[in-house]
């Protein structure tokens, strides 16, 4: 196999063909479903927040499929949410999961499922299904401070694998394109007696709910440090059960945006702010252990402050926590507070929405390995129907091209041959379609490039295949529509485009040149192109042709001229010297 890096060229695109761009779905009332038991109107409105973010070049969205131990999907672990219907427990005649993965998929969005981790209830709610109660029969259930705030108590093995079953069943049944939790690991009001920073909560260690437990596991840890562990034990097993199941699926955490306590620990500097990390102590949330373990994919701290906040500026932050997911070797995707427009950001109009473009701007300056990203909560301050206007204002200043997910290349991954019987029928193009393996992610990129703009300029200034300015779409079918204004005068390609973020080499119609397109390395042999024969400047004592897949297809040995099989893209290794070809 043969893997070729192309020519790196010189100019930057301002809006990056590497972007994860997003937002938090909310539901619970918030974002989606609004409304209760009204399927249609359900329907409706997540499809509207999903035509806005397509036309918006945004590239998926998390949506929020078990706020409190509940399902937004058919599960057989856990109850319908009372999110759907007003009743927990009652079948809405529908599964909102499986429509919304279907209703991105058709717009070449992702669909992410936003869950929270552990938690039951954010108050002193009782719920009384059967589930829920045999769940309290069984001791699995902790609550914080003033009895509020119940969750699953991460430190009983059993509650844990009841999780990780849930989450298996939504990655095992729907084609998600990720998952997402929140920062909810114990509850929010803290534990009875634990010490947040230099400050005792109400009440003593021994009245919390999990004491008993710690005690009964002999953990020569602290009961702090054993709750810590706790979580990045189960992050552990949620991030190792993936990889096992579904590796090209991302797996990220949304923590609190302040959370450096442990900084020291891990040999890394603190942020340049004066605001505490109070997750760390108060909801256990260690978050720069998952990072070091490497047993997320990504993190997307929750910066919603402004860049002139007092005690935790953005900048700042955004710089910290990008340097700590570059040191580990994983993304940061900044979560950014459309909610605060309006309100602390500025007005609703251009002087609030600048706020969030420079935030924008922010996270692409501190990206220190071309993984910049935005995930915006909530989803009903960017286009409505809190207030609407952001949307539009990031599209046009933000997001005038479209993107592609960061590239995960930290793990092993298929590679995938260009796609096959590439054919455009009057605006239509269809290609045979790439073989998938169970739920393994598989879509493409369309591009559409000018009649008289040659291969080798219409590549990306960073050698990340074509440039972004010329990508029409992501597309999960394989055939594609082409808008009216690029039906005629454009050549058209196609990648393959996976989980992992990575677009196979091309495949063309309607292409006019051919000849040497672009050189992948030295080139002390000349190449030239007659029809689909080669010629060398010099006899070559080997030379290798490959497919855009890296394989093989034939050799020869003191050789000055190839013939190649007829029409296609190859890859020509000639005493070292390789270059990607065309044959018309």
């Amino acid at each position: 196999m043969l893997t070729a890096t192309m020519l790196a060229f010189t100019s930057q695109a301002e809006s990056p063909k590497r972007e994860f761009r997003s937002a938090w779905m909310a539901g619970m009332g918030i974002d989606w479903p609004k409304k209760k038991g009204d399927k249609a109107e359900q329907q409706k409105e997540l499809r509207d927040y999903l035509d806005n973010f397509k036309r918006q070049n945004f590239t998926g969205v998390c949506i929020h499929v078990r706020p409190n131990a509940d399902a937004y999907y058919k599960s057989t672990l856990e109850p319908w949410s009372a999110d759907l219907t007003g009743t927990r427990g009652k079948d809405p005649g529908w599964d909102p999961l499986a429509f919304a993965v279907e209703e991105c998929h058709k717009r070449g969005l992702e669909c992410y499922a936003w869950l929270n981790p552990f938690r039951l209830t954010s108050g002193s709610t009782e719920y009384t299904t059967k589930i829920d109660k045999e769940w309290i029969a069984k001791g699995w259930i902790m609550w914080g401070l003033y009895e509020t705030w119940r969750m699953f108590n991460p430190g009983i093995e059993e509650a844990r694998r009841h999780c990780l079953d849930v989450f298996k069943e939504i990655y095992n049944n729907y084609d998600i394109d990720g998952m997402l939790f929140d920062d909810y690991f114990y509850p929010s009001p803290g534990m009875p007696g634990a010490k947040v920073g230099s400050t005792h909560l109400d009440g003593t260690d021994s009245e919390s709910s999990d004491y008993q437990t710690w005690k009964d596991s002999g953990s020569k840890l602290t009961l702090y440090d054993w709750r810590r562990r706790n979580v990045n034990t189960f992050v552990k097993e949620v991030f190792n059960e993936l990889q096992a199941e579904r590796p090209d699926m991302r797996f990220g955490i949304g923590p609190a945006g302040v959370g450096h306590y442990s900084a020291s620990k891990f040999k890394l500097p603190s942020p340049d702010i004066r605001s505490t990390d109070w997750q760390y102590d108060k909801i256990y949330a260690d978050c720069l252990a998952w990072l070091a373990e490497g047993t997320i994919d990504f993190i997307s701290p929750q910066i919603y402050w402004a860049r002139n906040h007092g005690t935790a500026p953005h900048a700042p932050l955004c710089e910290w926590w990008n340097m700590a997911a570059d040191h580990f070797g994983r993304h940061c995707y900044t979560s950014i507070a459309s909610y605060k427009v309006d309100g602390e950001f500025g007005p609703n109009d251009e002087k609030g929405w600048s706020e969030i473009a420079a935030q924008i701007d922010l996270s692409r300056e501190y990206t220190k390995n071309n993984s910049a990203g935005q995930i915006y909560y909530n989803t009903q301050s960017i286009n409505g129907p809190r207030i609407s206007g952001l949307g539009d204002y990031i599209a046009e200043n933000s997001y005038a091209t479209k993107s592609l997910v960061p590239v995960v290349d930290w793990k092993e991954h298929p590679t995938y041959p260009a796609v096959s019987s590439l054919k455009d029928n009057n605006g239509e193009l269809t290609w045979d379609a790439t073989e998938r393996q169970g739920r393994t992610i598989i879509r493409y990129t369309v591009y559409a490039v000018p009649e008289d703009v040659t291969y080798e300029s219409a590549m990306s200034a960073d050698g990340d295949g074509l440039d972004a300015k010329y990508l029409v779409d992501v597309t999960y079918s394989p055939s594609y529509s082409l808008p009216a204004d690029k039906t005629k005068g454009y050549w058209y390609a196609v990648c393959v485009y996976d989980g992992y973020g990575f677009e196979s080499q091309p495949a063309f119609v309607n292409y006019k040149g051919s000849g040497v397109v672009a050189v992948t390395d030295d080139h002390t042999i000349q190449m030239t192109v007659a029809g689909n024969v080669v010629t060398f400047d010099k006899v070559a004592r080997y030379a290798n042709v490959y497919n855009v897949a890296g394989v093989e297809i034939m050799s020869a040995a003191s050789a000055q001229t190839l013939t190649l099989p007829g029409q296609g893209m190859y890859i020509i290794d000639a005493d070292g010297s390789r270059m990607l070809v065309y044959v018309k």
